[in-house]
């Protein structure tokens, strides 16, 4: 059907205006992904088309924009940038200026460009006056080379004084268009002319081989002919040989023994050589025992002097510089002591120093605590001493209708910013004045909270940039929104919207108009795993690990005044150092007189070497016409190689007649055939001649196309700012794994039951909602759903389920069908023993067995249906310590796949990561266990399919993914992303089944499954069990 579909045109091709009006050509493009039988549920494919029909200027103004997987988030976007107004008074007196500026002064460079506005050259931005208008100068980003615009020739960059007095500034840039076609051109045709190259080359060496085989079995040839016409000629005696052998082998020992005797210079040698064996054995051992030492013990001194170093480095602070490329490393914490009220139940609170403080209270800190997470006092200190003798000089116990809530609390120019609950909003607190003052913002939600404490709703945070604040929102589902706070006006400035799910992330800061968001590793590890730049729009996934005192913590926040993290850390006051990566300068500052207006531009040193580009081009011809030339001669090779082979095969078979009956031939018929084998090996030395000649050829074509690519390679990196090869490159790879994708759909609907022969999981499909819980009820949150993962014979189709309004464990219902499942109507229905109650929801039915948790003892239990016989089992390291983020007292997961029944659970010993058993069926005891990386309490659930364990986490408030795999026939674990909606927020519940190969999910009390594709490219790695 597309084809018969008339081609959109191009959004916006050049730098300049849009054609059309952004909302005009956005209704052309929805009519043309409906003519295509496309719509928004199409998904990525819909996005493709977007990204490509935007031209090559919208492309490049999408990648500017922070480009995103989901065609909605991408139309918002980009009618947020198309849409919003334009100075075009601004830009047509540019233009004209630009056209007389040209005429007067002409220069090589090149037609003048236009940077000032928004669809100018791509970098980080400086306002300029001009005109009374704020435009935006663009300015080389310090990991480009460049050259000051004013070196360049006089008249490229212009100073004068506007109407009013403003500073007025004209830059004109060289043409730097970067000529993606010709390059990609060069870049394709080089690669097939590299592969080509390769292949003949290996046909050489392959003609090579045969022709020395081919002239070896000429030699042998000649010499059988001599033996056939030799006098003395017998069938060898190879027995005979062999004692002459050993004969001459006796001989040489003889001459070696009287050698011996005769010669000193032999002894000399032998008594040297003996010598100089002890010596290097000698050698060898003072240097084991010696330089290892040595080598060991400077390695140490070299780690402590490293050591020493980082922590000399992180205590010299640049205050107030943000010229850096953002924080490279945290130090170990600094505990200060507990908390003031010297208790370790008050774990929700925070601590620190006011961010721009008033003259006079530089040393000052402060502080607030409690059992909950209300916020009843705060309490200020002098100084340091004054805060570790707990001595405070100033107490504010806010009224009861400004109590706050939360522990994202900050101080600024001595102002407390506080979260409010009624209503739900922003507070601050004057403490010079001691005046209250509230507003709401309307956008925030009080659903979204971090992921160790409730109520952490609104998070204030300042630096060297000034005051910001920090929330969810049902519109950005659940992400963090950043949004900058007017501290004179108490509102919000600007709304930023970010990646990153709030209650998946531990807590956020900011340091030199940087977000950066910080996540759990394990009980003794955090992470700065996310960054959103306020400059750039742009946001950046990381690792920067550093090390907690206690597992949770309740507020983390920089301080621009001594560039260190203060943390609140389960009631524990702890601080960090924080180093910056100084190797990156962001901005060139411009100098001039004192009221002398000034302009400096420093831009990329960018003109595209053309020369370069037709050298390159100039190469590709003449090695195309050298390969043509050659590929010419392997014809004639190859017609030659056969020739020659059905030669050596026919003289093969002569001379095997002759060796038969030797004397019935003459003199004449044997020097005939000798001719024709001499002759045979002339062509063959003639041959190998020529190949030696192309191979030379095909060498200096190596060579040379190698030059060319590293050339393509490097025009791409310097001048293609824009990234047109290699956005083209990925546009390629999406399509080829769309129509992978499309190709692989109906495999989807028949899963090769039992079979391990794929590679894993490549993606679920939606949710399948099936009903809501056999109770009829909402509250019933916890509990699970399926079938029998090795079901008895006629139990095949048989479901189960078990719900309650908490984790407690102890009835069940079986159901003849699906039907019967979802009509209600259960043929069994079990009450479990007081005594053998479980607790948590990860169990399953396996083989008419129930295996569950059991609190106590704490421990594995099952009941087998058959015998309805009870039994358990103590996993002495399991710890009730871990549980999974969704849902409390989860502590053992069971699991069943096609390779057997398994359990997974967390220790101490392992600090929270999730370890791994096989369980035996037979025995009920743990096989084996495999240790994986990943920390319990920071994923959602696990579940195993053919000896592979999977694990989830929250993406957002209505997507999960899939992000981890430990392989235990490999013991190898990966990272990966398959994401997958959800029905409802959480799940207790999440389980595959090897019989159907899908996920049962008990979502918030309803029953959801999912189908699951997987990558048929591999043999089967684990035998599956039978059922």
């Amino acid at each position: 059907m597309e084809a018969h579909v008339t081609p959109l045109q191009p959004c916006l091709e050049l730098p300049s205006e849009l054609p059309v009006s952004w909302l005009h050509w956005l209704e052309a493009f929805q009519t043309y992904i409906v003519a295509l039988g496309l719509g928004k549920l199409d998904g990525m494919r819909v996005l493709v088309l977007l990204v490509h029909n935007l031209g090559t200027e919208g492309q490049r103004l999408f990648q500017m924009l922070s480009p995103t997987d989901y065609y909605e988030e991408a139309i918002e976007r980009l009618t947020s940038y198309f849409a919003k107004p334009k100075n075009v008074a601004w830009h047509t007196k540019t233009r004209r200026r630009q056209r007389e500026a040209k005429l007067s002064n002409p220069t090589p460079y090149g037609d003048g460009i236009n940077i000032m506005g928004p669809e100018g050259w791509l970098g980080l931005q400086r306002v300029v006056k001009l005109d009374s208008v704020s435009v935006p100068m663009m300015v080389a980003t310090a990991t480009t080379q460049s050259i000051r615009v004013n070196d360049w020739e006089s008249g490229n960059v212009t100073t004068s004084e506007g109407e009013n007095g403003q500073c007025v500034c004209q830059v004109f840039l060289p043409d730097t268009t970067f000529p993606a076609d010709r390059v990609q051109k060069m870049q394709e045709f080089n690669k097939d002319l590299t592969l080509e190259v390769e292949i003949q080359t290996k046909k050489i060496l392959g003609y090579e081989g045969k022709l020395e085989v081919y002239l070896k079995e000429l030699e042998e040839m000649t010499l059988r002919m001599d033996l056939l016409r030799s006098p003395d000629y017998i069938k060898l005696d190879f027995d005979l040989l062999r004692t002459e052998l050993r004969e001459f082998e006796a001989l040489v020992s003889q001459l070696k023994a009287s050698l011996g005797s005769s010669s000193p210079l032999f002894d000399s040698l032998y008594t040297e050589i003996r010598n100089l064996t002890l010596i290097v054995n000698q050698l060898e051992t003072y240097d084991k025992n010696n330089l290892k030492v040595m080598q060991i013990e400077l390695a140490k001194l070299q780690k402590k002097l490293e050591e020493c170093q980082k922590d000399h480095n992180l205590i010299k602070p640049d205050i107030g510089n943000c010229n850096h490329a953002g924080i490279l490393e945290i130090s170990k914490p600094t505990v200060v002591q507990i908390n003031a009220h010297l208790s370790p139940s008050y774990i929700y609170g925070g601590w620190g120093k006011d961010s721009k403080p008033l003259r006079g209270y530089e040393t000052m800190y402060f502080y607030a605590s409690s059992t909950n997470p209300h916020i009843y006092d705060f309490y200020f200190y002098s100084n340091y001493e004054k805060l570790i003798q707990r001595s405070q000089f100033s107490r504010q116990h806010p009224p009861s209708a400004w109590v706050g809530t939360g522990n994202n609390f900050v101080v600024r120019n001595n102002v407390v910013y506080y979260q409010h609950n009624t209503p739900f909003g922003m507070t601050k607190l004057n403490l010079t004045t001691s005046a209250y003052d509230s507003r709401v913002i309307p956008t925030a939600s009080s659903r979204f909270s971090y992921s160790y404490y409730d109520k952490q709703n609104l998070d204030f945070a300042a630096d060297e940039y000034g005051l910001w604040v920090m929330y969810a929102s049902e519109a950005n589902r659940g992400k963090i929104v950043l949004a900058k706070v007017d501290e004179k006006l108490f509102g919000i400035e600007n709304e930023m919207n970010t990646g990153v799910f709030k209650t998946t992330t531990g807590n956020a800061f900011m340091a030199c108009g940087v977000m950066y968001a910080t996540r759990s590793v394990d009980i003794n590890t955090e992470e700065i795993f996310y960054t959103f730049d306020t400059k750039t729009k742009k946001e950046k996934h990381l690792s920067i690990r550093f090390q907690k005192f206690q597992n949770k913590y309740s507020n983390l926040d920089y301080n621009p005044t001594d560039q260190k993290l203060y943390m609140y850390n389960n009631g524990y006051l702890v601080s960090y150092n924080v180093k910056f990566n100084k190797s990156v300068s962001l901005w060139s500052e411009g100098s001039g007189a004192e009221d002398k207006c000034t302009c400096d531009a420093f831009l990329p040193s960018s003109t595209f070497p053309a020369g370069d580009l037709v050298g390159v081009e100039q190469t590709a011809e003449e090695s195309s016409q050298k390969l043509e030339l050659e590929l010419g001669k392997l014809e004639d090779y190859e017609i030659k190689m056969t020739q020659y082979a059905e030669k050596i095969i026919k003289l093969t078979a002569e001379i095997e007649k002759l060796e038969k009956k030797p004397d019935g031939y003459d003199q004449n018929y044997f020097d005939e055939k000798k001719v024709e084998i001499k002759q045979a090996e002339a062509l063959i030395k003639e041959l190998q001649l020529s190949f030696n000649g192309s191979t030379t050829v095909f060498e200096s074509l190596s060579v040379e196309i190698t030059a060319a690519v590293a050339t393509l390679t490097k025009l791409e990196k310097t001048y293609d700012k824009n990234m047109v090869l290699l956005t083209r490159r990925e546009y390629i790879k999406v399509q080829v794994q769309l129509e992978e994708c499309e190709r692989r759909h109906q495999e989807f609907f028949n899963p090769n039951i039992g079979s391990c022969a794929h590679t894993g999981i490549v993606k679920v499909s939606k949710p399948i909602v099936s009903h809501l819980n056999n109770h009829l009820h909402t509250g019933y949150k916890f509990g699970g759903w399926g079938k029998d993962s090795k079901p008895l014979p006629e139990r095949e189709s048989m479901y189960w389920y078990s719900g309650y309004t908490s984790p407690s464990f102890f009835e069940i219902r079986f159901y003849a069908n699906y039907k019967s499942f979802i009509l209600r109507n259960s043929f069994q229905h079990h009450r479990l023993h007081s005594r053998w109650y479980g607790y948590g929801n990860n169990y399953i039915i396996r083989e008419n067995t129930l295996y569950y948790q059991l609190n106590n003892p704490f421990g594995i239990a099952k009941l087998n249906f058959t015998t309805m016989k009870y039994e358990s089992r103590v996993i002495p390291k399991a710890s009730k310590k871990f549980s999974y983020r969704n849902s409390p007292s989860q502590y053992f997961d069971f699991a069943a796949d096609e390779t057997g029944l398994w359990v997974i659970y967390a220790t101490e010993e392992s600090g929270g990561r999730i370890v791994l058993a096989k369980i035996s069926e037979a025995s009920f005891g743990i096989e084996e266990e495999w240790q994986t990386s990943i920390y319990k309490p920071g994923i959602s659930n696990a579940f195993m399919v053919c000896g592979v364990m999977y694990a989830v986490r929250t993406a957002d408030i209505l997507t999960e993914e899939i992000f981890y795999k430990y392989d235990t026939k490999t013991s190898q674990e990966f990272y990966f992303h398959i994401p997958f909606e959800r029905f409802q927020d959480k799940f207790s519940n999440l389980d595959y089944n090897p019989t159907d190969q899908k996920l049962y999910m008990y979502n918030d009390g309803y029953y959801v499954n999912y189908r699951l594709w997987f990558n048929h490219t591999a043999e089967a790695t684990v035998k599956p069990l039978l059922f």
